[in-house]
């Protein structure tokens, strides 16, 4: 997975293995991720991100950001249209 911050800080593209990608529009806005990334840890059995529940550290400034709403951009590669 691999992720790009947008627009100073209110968005994360979240690019995945099987080719999908996923927009999340942060609650309120983070604008130290443009500069210095993040880190997460998971804390639950099947390591899985949920919107409007995953707070992520910045790594230099320690600034805290959450997660909002995620909307899928683009689909899993071989995934059939709705």
């Amino acid at each position: 997975v691999s992720s790009t911050p947008q627009q100073n800080g209110a968005v994360i593209l979240f690019k995945m293995r099987d080719g999908a990608t996923w927009r999340n529009d942060l609650n309120g806005r983070c604008p130290d991720l443009k500069f210095n990334g993040f880190a997460w840890t998971l804390r639950n059995p099947g390591e899985t991100v949920c919107e409007n529940e995953q707070s992520l550290r910045v790594l230099r400034s320690g600034e805290v950001c959450t997660l909002g709403k995620f909307t899928q951009i683009t689909p899993a590669r071989g995934a059939k249209p709705m």
